[in-house]
């Protein structure tokens, strides 16, 4: 007879099977109910009897987000009866805090599980491929999948859902163990409820245990706040101490990820140094010993690997939101930054200027006749064009402060702090001559025979009379001087009446 019954959304029928398999928990019954995102919650009742009923079991567990409707936590018939809620059923495998971070910077969370229906679900809702495209483009920055590890075709699948809906994919390793952790939990509590029933003289112990599990969930909350590095490593060290004060406790990164390792002793019967991985790679290393109730050290070895499991998981997503951020800042074609970037690095230069009174420089730049350019070689020609003008900016601006962004088609823009009026022409004069000089060939041009370009300089000491608006509105009719005077040269702001 399956003893306990845990129930699960069959879109992580895989992870939950392969955390089960992992961990052999020998009266763990699964039952899955089929997924219905986005249309009508199912019926309780209806589960229950088409499912529950079939099987012989004691005990029962629920895990779901709000697609069931009408639970009662007071079913008879078993003795014990338990449901976890969730807001959302991505909280099986990743922390909440990092399922509202990428939600809140639109992102739309698929799993592998979901991703193998997709086109079912885009039927069902009743969309044709353009009507989805429309409705993705308006509603979300790009599709995100949260790749557990199980699914081999989940790369290939989220290929295909994103070139249908015609949004930019992106995939975070959340691996399984935070669902390893959930699943643990709740079988401990089950455990705990049968042991108070059966076996009272156990209760001490467990409750202990029960509690080190649920304070180590509380814990690990914190880690989704860091969003550096460094910072994940300090509250790894925070969360050992507070859990097991031990005597010996140390956590260092691996640079280069290696093979999954098990615990192992340091030299010293009391000391074990414990892997911190991920997907089968090590990240790092934690050494720990010396434990203040050494009776208890097996229990501590068994809950702390499934802590740094998760802990694993929190170090991937401190450099995964590294990265992300880096994209969100960077122009896609010429991997300089983009208009976002500027307009963030202009408010805070601007800002950082005027309390030290020194000057703002701002270098717009057009590549002359680029729509000639464009139709004369072709697009992939003024692809390259365009990546070249952006090297020559990233190599003159190399001061701190100075920054180099795309602002839109062939525009350019260079902040230069600290740059008065004829240090930002100076530095103007040398990016028009270093455009010229690439001598990429300009056949269609009334200019030159080489790409060239027109450029507009403004620099300002920042007073509460005039913006940062006001500075780059000043450089783009500097820029459109120098374009009406006959491009290929510099015109800055205090020239133009």
């Amino acid at each position: 007879m399956a003893r306990h019954v845990v129930m699960f959304c069959n879109h992580y029928q895989k992870e939950v099977l392969a955390v089960l398999s992992a961990k052999a928990y020998a009266d763990v019954h699964p039952v899955f109910f089929p997924g219905v995102c986005g249309q009508p919650p199912l019926a309780w009742k209806t589960l229950h009897e088409s499912l529950l009923e079939k099987i012989e079991c004691d005990s029962v567990d629920v895990i779901c987000g709000p697609c069931i409707s009408g639970m009662d936590a007071s079913l008879p018939g078993y003795h014990y009866f338990n449901i976890t809620g969730l807001k959302q059923c991505f909280h099986m495998v990743a922390n909440p805090d990092l399922i509202d971070q990428y939600q809140k910077i639109g992102c739309y969370l698929v799993t592998p599980g979901w991703l193998k229906r997709w086109d079912y679900f885009i039927r069902h809702w009743g969309f044709d491929q353009q009507t989805a495209r429309d409705f993705f483009a308006e509603s979300t920055t790009g599709i995100h999948l949260l790749d557990t590890g199980v699914d081999t075709d989940a790369i290939r699948n989220l290929q295909a859902f994103s070139a249908f809906v015609n949004r930019p994919w992106h995939v975070t390793t959340v691996g399984l163990g935070f669902l390893d952790l959930l699943l643990n939990n709740i079988v401990l509590k089950r455990q705990l409820a049968v042991q108070r029933r059966e076996q009272g003289r156990l209760l001490e112990d467990k409750q202990r245990e029960t509690s080190q599990y649920a304070m180590s969930l509380d814990l690990l909350k914190t880690l989704t706040t860091a969003r550096e590095e460094g910072e994940v490593v300090q509250k790894i060290i925070e969360i050992f101490e507070m859990l097991f004060a031990p005597g010996i406790l140390s956590c260092r990164m691996i640079e280069e990820p290696g093979l999954e390792s098990k615990p192992t002793l340091s030299g010293n019967p009391n000391r074990f140094i414990l892997p911190i991985s991920l997907s089968g790679r090590i990240l790092g290393q934690l050494e720990i010993g010396e434990f203040q109730f050494p009776e208890y050290t097996t229990q501590y070895l068994n809950l702390a690997s499934n802590i740094l499991s998760v802990c694993g998981l929190a170090i991937e997503n401190a450099r995964h939101y590294q990265t992300m951020k880096n994209l969100s800042n960077t122009d896609g074609l010429t991997q300089i930054a983009n208009r976002r970037r500027f307009d963030e690095h202009l408010i805070s230069e601007w800002r950082r200027m005027g309390r030290e009174e020194k000057p703002v420089g701002i270098i717009m730049l057009d590549v002359d006749l680029f729509k000639r350019y464009n139709d004369y070689y072709g697009h992939q020609a003024g692809d390259d064009c365009l990546r070249s003008v952006a090297a020559v900016l990233q190599k003159i601006c190399r001061r701190p402060g100075d920054l180099a962004a795309r602002y839109g088609g062939e525009e350019f823009v260079v902040v230069l702090s600290g740059a008065d009026d004829d240090g930002a022409m100076h530095r103007a004069g040398m990016i028009r001559d270093a455009v010229e000089n690439l001598h990429i060939p300009h056949a269609d041009s009334d200019v030159s025979r080489y790409v060239t370009a027109s450029l507009g300089v403004a620099a300002r000491i920042p007073t509460s009379r005039f913006s940062a608006n006001d500075l780059v509105l000043a450089a783009d009719k500097a820029l459109y001087q120098a374009k009406m005077s006959g491009r290929n040269r510099v015109v800055a702001a205090r020239d133009v009446s």
